[in-house]
């Protein structure tokens, strides 16, 4: 069973460490080994924890049994350079969505959205 629920300051350590694998998984091959390294889970705490405390902020974490198995990291709209498209309209983006490798493809990310998007939904 999927469950979604908005993150606390004891589950950081646990997602810095599901961020710098789903990096390590999608980019690592590609980066460079100092910026691996700046982002080892215990130099990302202040933060994560600074992104935690931040009301304009959003932190979920889901769970497809015991433990964290994946997070979601969103907010108000950054700055972006969009060649195509536009961003008008829009107040809320997801800046960041990773799961475990055991638990990709069976409907976490998914449910992670779904949770943000009736959040956001919610606050108008």
């Amino acid at each position: 069973m999927t469950k979604i629920r908005p993150a606390t300051a004891a589950d950081l350590p646990t997602i810095a460490e599901i961020h710098l694998k789903g990096w390590l998984l999608a980019y690592g091959a590609f980066m460079p080994a100092d910026q691996l390294a700046a982002m080892q889970p215990d130099k990302r705490l202040p933060l994560w924890q600074d992104w935690l405390n931040d009301p304009k902020k959003l932190i979920l974490v889901g769970s497809t049994g015991d433990g964290i198995d994946g997070f979601l990291l969103g907010g108000s709209v950054k700055e972006h350079d969009i060649r195509k498209g536009s961003l008008e309209g829009f107040d809320c983006e997801i800046y960041s969505l990773h799961c475990r490798a055991e638990v990709q493809g069976k409907g976490l990310g998914r449910a992670l959205i779904s949770a943000a998007a009736a959040h956001w939904a919610a606050a108008g």
